[in-house]
């Protein structure tokens, strides 16, 4: 058969980290699950969040040196810890169970021999129940890298791609985090009440 020459759909959409962080600021009950509801968006908060939020919810547990392209790297391996993982889930509320499926089992780190940069992170879930195998489910990658260079303020302001149509989800996002608040309230209010203790039992011999 001859191969598709169909083109590629492509889809943009963008968040305004500025006004989902503000958000969370401003509303204190957000404050304990803005942790578990930024850490389901992998790449939020830049580099430094990123290795931040491994180094606290990944047991790393391999490092080996490899070629690729040339170039050498330190691959470090790491899983979940099962606390965090449990964490995150809980943290989310109902939307657990929809967001469980797009997190990765196992995440490897890239490092630049040479300058120790972290180049690429490359998530990958198991492809069985005996964790034998896995495949890539996302992978960040950075190209043209330019290490201590100046840079200018205008490369921060965010311009949208020529002709391309974009989704504003950060409305939704925030409503997302509300609606996790509002479950949480519901079953906190639900909860059974703490009971008395029951009575001493009177003291004496007890007889068969």
């Amino acid at each position: 058969g001859s191969a598709s020459t169909a083109i590629p759909e492509v889809d943009h959409s963008r968040r305004d980290l500025q006004k989902i962080l503000q958000y969370l600021r401003d509303n204190p009950r957000t404050l304990e699950l803005s942790e578990a509801a930024l850490a389901a968006q992998f790449g939020m908060g830049g580099l430094p969040a990123i290795l931040a939020s491994l180094e606290r919810t990944m047991v790393f547990e391999s490092v080996r040196q490899e070629t690729i392209e040339g170039r050498k790297y330190l691959i470090v391996q790491g899983r979940w810890r099962a606390d965090q993982r449990a964490g995150l889930l809980n943290g989310l509320g109902n939307f657990a169970s929809q967001i469980a499926g797009f997190l990765p089992d196992i995440v490897r780190v890239y490092f630049n021999s040479e300058t120790l940069f972290p180049e690429r992170f490359l998530y990958l879930v198991r492809t069985d129940q005996q964790a034998t195998s896995f495949r890539p489910m996302l992978a960040i990658e950075f190209r043209n890298i330019q290490l201590d260079q100046p840079i200018s303020q205008q490369q921060f302001n965010y311009l949208p791609p020529a002709g391309v149509e974009e989704r504003d989800e950060t409305a939704l996002y925030l409503e997302l985090i509300q609606q996790t608040v509002q479950s949480s309230q519901a079953s906190e209010s639900t909860e059974t009440p703490a009971t008395e203790d029951a009575a001493a039992p009177a003291e004496g011999t007890a007889t068969p």
